[in-house]
C-alpha cells in the first residue's frame, strides 16, 4: 500500500500548498456543498406535509391506503436522514461533505489568503466608483483619494470579518461534528437506513440514543448556515440559502400539497 494511501487524510492536506488548499475548497463548494444543501432543502419542505403535518393523513380513513402513506411518509423522512446525514461524512478529498471543507480551510495560511481575496476584490473598487471625474484635477484627485480611502478601510473591514467568520464556521463545524444529535443521526443512517445492522461500530465503543424526529432538521438548519458562509467567505459568493431557498422550495411544496385531495373509501 503506498504511503498516500496509509496517511490520513489530514496528513494529506497538510501536505498540499494554500493554493491548492483553496481551490479544492472552492470546488467542492460550488459544485457540490451547494446542490447537496438545495436538495436537502427542497426534500425536507416536502417532509413538512409528509411526516410532520396532518394535511393528509386527515384525508386517509382506515384503509389499505393508510399503509401505503405511511412507506410513502417513512421513506421520504428516512432519505432526508440519509441526505443530511452525507453532509457530515467523514473527510476526505473523494467526499464532499462540511468537514472536507473544514479541513482544506482550517490553517492559517489558507484563511489569511482568503480575507487578502476579499480585501483586494473590495480595495480594487477604489475610484471606479465615481460615476463622472471634476472638471479641477486638484478636486477630483482629493475625491479619489477620499473615496480610495474609505474603500481601503472598508476592504480592510471586510478582510476582518473573512478571518473571524472562517474561524467561527470551522469552530462550530467541529464542535457540531462531536455532537450528540449528530451521532445519533449518523449511527441510525447506518444501522438502519444505508445498512441493516445489528450493532454498530459506535455502539460497540458506547451506547447510542435512538435518533429523535426533528434531529435533521436541526441539523440541516446549521448546515445551511455553514453552507452559506463558507460559500460567501471562500468562494466570495452570497447566496441566501436559509431564506430564499427555502422559500422556494417551501412554496413548490405547497402548491403540491395544498392542492392534494385524496378520495379513499374507508374499510
Amino acid at each position: 500500500m503506498s504511503a498516500s494511501k496509509r496517511s490520513p487524510f489530514k496528513a494529506r492536506v497538510a501536505q498540499l500548498d494554500t493554493k491548492t488548499r483553496i481551490e479544492c475548497a472552492k470546488t467542492m463548494i460550488r459544485d457540490k456543498i451547494i446542490n447537496h444543501v438545495l436538495e436537502v432543502v427542497a426534500i425536507q419542505a416536502n417532509n413538512e406535509y409528509l411526516v410532520y403535518s396532518n394535511r393528509l393523513t386527515e384525508q386517509i380513513p382506515r384503509s389499505y391506503a393508510a399503509n401505503a402513506y405511511n412507506v410513502l411518509s417513512q421513506t421520504s423522512f428516512l432519505f432526508a436522514v440519509l441526505r443530511t446525514a452525507a453532509l457530515w461524512d467523514t473527510a476526505d478529498e473523494n467526499t464532499a461533505s462540511i468537514l472536507t471543507i473544514v479541513e482544506y480551510v482550517d490553517d492559517d495560511d489558507v484563511i489569511n489568503a482568503l480575507a487578502e481575496e476579499h480585501r483586494h476584490a473590495h480595495a480594487s473598487l477604489g475610484v471606479g466608483m465615481l460615476n463622472k471625474p471634476h472638471s479641477d484635477p486638484a478636486i477630483q484627485a482629493a475625491l479619489e483619494r477620499s473615496i480610495q480611502d474609505s474603500q481601503n478601510r472598508f476592504a480592510e473591514k471586510q478582510a476582518w470579518k473573512a478571518r473571524r467568520r472562517l474561524r467561527r464556521a470551522i469552530c462550530i463545524s467541529r464542535k457540531i461534528a462531536q455532537s450528540p444529535a449528530l451521532e445519533r443521526l449518523r449511527n441510525s443512517r447506518d444501522k438502519h437506513i444505508a445498512h441493516a445492522l445489528i450493532q454498530t461500530r459506535r455502539e460497540r465503543r458506547n451506547p447510542v440514543a435512538p435518533m429523535k424526529y426533528g434531529d435533521e432538521v436541526h441539523l440541516l438548519r446549521q448546515s445551511i448556515w455553514l453552507a452559506e458562509n463558507f460559500y460567501c467567505w471562500v468562494n466570495g459568493t452570497s447566496f441566501d440559502i436559509q431564506r430564499d431557498s427555502r422559500d422556494i422550495a417551501k412554496k413548490r411544496a405547497q402548491e403540491l400539497w395544498e392542492n392534494v385531495e385524496l378520495h379513499i373509501p374507508s374499510r
